[in-house]
């Protein structure tokens, strides 16, 4: 069994969640002193912790990660070199790459019901508009 203070190496763990978590917890740094540090919000952390991949901000993962690491004390690029490993363990194939959550269409729909909606009234202001107008 590990004592406190005994750092793990990123071989013995599976993902960079648990190993960030691990080496955090081991130095007595809660998410909150990381989360106002780094400026990552608690949330984020906690995602990056327990390897939610769908809910963190794809695009800036690596920095997230890359921040962390430095908090507490890691070397960044074998935090990210572990992410990189397990992203790949999460695809199904070598050649698949992970799909991301795209914007529903639902908001997209509501967009151009509104655009139609107003063309339709402008149309009709215009026509009494005009109607009035050859009538006095």
């Amino acid at each position: 069994m590990k004592s406190a203070g005994e750092i793990q190496s990123p071989e013995t763990i599976e993902s960079p969640g648990k190993y960030l978590k691990a080496n955090r917890e081991s130095q007595g740094i809660s998410l909150r002193e990381v989360a106002d540090a780094t400026r990552i919000r608690e949330t984020v952390l906690r995602a990056i912790e327990e390897d939610r991949d769908e809910d963190l901000p794809h695009l800036y993962v690596k920095s997230f990660l890359r921040a962390y690491a430095k908090y507490v004390g890691l070397d960044p690029t074998d935090v990210i070199m572990l992410y990189q490993k397990h992203v790949e363990n999460l695809s199904p194939s070598k050649g698949q790459v992970l799909r991301y959550r795209s914007v529903p269409r639902k908001k997209r729909g509501n967009v151009r019901l509104l655009l139609i909606s107003i063309s339709v009234a402008l149309l009709i202001a215009l026509i009494l508009y005009i109607s009035f107008k050859l009538l006095y």
